[in-house]
């Protein structure tokens, strides 16, 4: 029959790994849809906990939600969104686009509220179902109850997350898990001042200290032996737990900066001969992140100067500084407490061990937010420039400059151990004959192990080969492949430089080349970058390239 509509008891019984649940809130639904990758929509299913509602085609699905109210939760919500209300969907709907994509929609002028999970919780409809214990069926998207074990999969894992939220105290659900996190932090744990400076062009100038995570690669030709890989344990959280911060109330404006309190200075420095340099410098032609020796200018927050003139590195002269005096974490209470819990839970309740996780590292983003949004409402686009008032920025660069010190440290302990091969962030590869570090007791900031490995090749950040696993950013795992051969896509891609997948057009990106969104179409990603954030020699090492002479 066209156009059903289907209203069915749910006989659904899930065995999650922890407690079961009751559904609490009848205006909490999920829902998912099904199509043939070619624009057509096979079906639209809803769920509540108790019934499903199901439609064979669109138009009836909008009559129906129109009538509702509540939150509707979906994996890949903007895949779905687009399937549910087709061309018409930035007519109806209101979106709301970040750095990252679609953040939350809404039907325009009704009480409806669409949440992304993928913005809470990074798991598939797949991983969901085997951590409650409801795997997923065969894959049959013409078969609706494959759409709607999808559904239910979905409704319960937000069910036990939103109670553990509860559970922790998070009073309220915002679009994403770290707006979450943070209201909590804000309203039980901080109590200082945390709130931005007045002056934006101070705003400004503190956030070009902001660098991102250290990723370099330290030999670029394969590598045998034993090759060990090690970890730190939640880096940025072990960060916020133990340093120390600028105290908001204190700024000013200095000419003559003393590096022993804390604060933010644009310099001109002189870095000294050597194989791995600690300052970041952002070139400005290619945008990258390089630590170069020579002569340059940046700006940097007060602990990494320090710890560079500890390394012979010279302050040839300071352009602005904004300092202030030193306090303890305003973090220490929050990350502790969310440590602590998770210790305690680790092995008997995954789920909330997995939450506490997120939350930790998710929270120290916000203060480095930068207020830009596209909101599309009744067709038209609008940009929204509004820095939040808890964007301080200079806690964010903190963090991240902590961050980078404390991979630094293990990346000199690395090489006394042996042959340094690669970082990223917070994860260390080093060859060494014996094992380089000691057993690490999983604290914050340890080194961890990780894995070992016989074989490695590292070309180029966030490309490269250990044993038979390949990393290869941007390159999806072959989910159609048969077993033990999922990664066919991303080996091509590390030998041959070029790798064919299906993609399908997002919304924003058809409307701008005026195709058809959800439509599957064979794209290319092809390598074109050679290894330039150090100098390559002949024998594979890598060195520093060296700025201004």
């Amino acid at each position: 029959m066209p156009n059903c509509v289907q209203t069915i008891k749910a006989p659904v019984r899930v065995r999650s790994q922890t407690k079961s649940i009751q559904p609490k809130a009848r205006n909490v639904w999920a829902f998912d849809t099904e199509d043939d990758s070619k624009g057509h929509v096979y079906w639209i299913n809803f769920f509540n906990g108790d019934r499903h509602v199901s439609f064979d085609h669109p138009h009836r699905a909008v009559e129906w939600i129109y009538e509702q109210q509540g939150d509707f939760w979906a994996v890949n919500l903007e895949y779905d969104l687009i399937n549910l209300f087709g061309p018409l969907l930035d007519q109806l709907c209101v979106l709301t686009y970040g750095g990252f994509g679609l953040l939350k929609a809404s039907i325009y002028e009704r009480p409806v509220r669409f949440l992304n999970t993928l913005r809470h919780w990074a798991m598939s409809v797949e991983e969901m179902g085997e951590r409650l214990g409801h795997p997923k069926l065969p894959f049959d998207p013409t078969n609706l109850e494959y759409c709607k074990r999808d559904t239910e999969v979905t409704w319960f894992f937000v069910q036990e997350m939103l109670k553990r939220y509860e559970e922790l105290g998070m009073k309220s659900v915002g679009a994403t898990l770290p707006s979450t996190a943070l209201k909590f932090y804000l309203e039980d744990y901080c109590h200082v001042a945390y709130q931005r400076h007045p002056d934006l062009s101070q705003w400004q100038f503190l956030s070009r200290s902001r660098y991102g995570g250290r990723c370099e690669v330290f030999f670029a030709r394969p590598v045998t032996g034993n090759i060990w890989e090690y970890d730190i344990v939640s880096s940025y959280p072990a960060a916020m737990a133990r340093e120390r911060f600028p105290d908001l109330t204190t700024a000013r404006e200095c000419s003559v900066p003393d590096f022993g309190k804390e604060g933010v200075a644009h310099c001109t420095v002189s870095a000294p001969t050597m194989e791995f340099p600690l300052l970041p410098w952002k070139s400005p032609d290619s945008g990258k992140l390089l630590f170069p020796v020579g002569r340059f200018q940046g700006v940097w927050t007060y602990p990494e100067i320090r710890r560079a003139l500890s390394l012979g590195y010279q302050v040839l002269k300071v352009h602005r500084a904004v300092e202030y005096e030193s306090m303890p974490s305003p973090f220490y209470e929050y990350i502790t407490y969310l440590y602590r819990r998770r210790h305690e839970v680790k092995h008997s309740d995954p789920l909330m061990a997995y939450t506490l996780k997120i939350a930790m590292n998710s929270t120290f983003g916000k203060f480095g937010e930068e207020g830009e949004l596209q909101v599309i409402s009744c067709g038209t686009r609008y940009t929204m420039r509004q820095i939040p008032k808890h964007s301080n920025m200079i806690w964010a660069s903190y963090i991240l400059a902590y961050g980078r010190l404390a991979l630094y440290t293990y990346m000199m302990q690395a090489t006394e151990k042996g042959r340094l091969l690669y970082v990223d962030t917070d994860s260390v590869f080093v060859r060494s004959s014996t094992k380089p570090f000691e057993d690490s007791k999983g604290e914050l900031g340890d080194l961890a192990f990780k894995a070992t490995y016989r074989y490695a090749h590292f070309k180029l950040p966030k490309l490269y080969r250990v044993d038979d696993s390949y990393k290869a950013k941007g390159v999806p795992l072959d989910k159609k492949a048969p077993k033990g051969e999922e990664q066919r896509l991303k080996k091509e891609f590390f030998y041959d430089g070029i790798a064919e997948f299906l993609k399908p057009y997002r919304w924003l990106e058809a409307k701008k080349i005026k195709e058809q969104a959800n439509v599957w179409r064979e794209v290319t990603k092809q390598l074109n970058a050679t290894y330039d954030k150090r100098s390559v020699a002949k024998d594979g090492r890598t060195w520093p390239l060296t700025i201004g002479g």
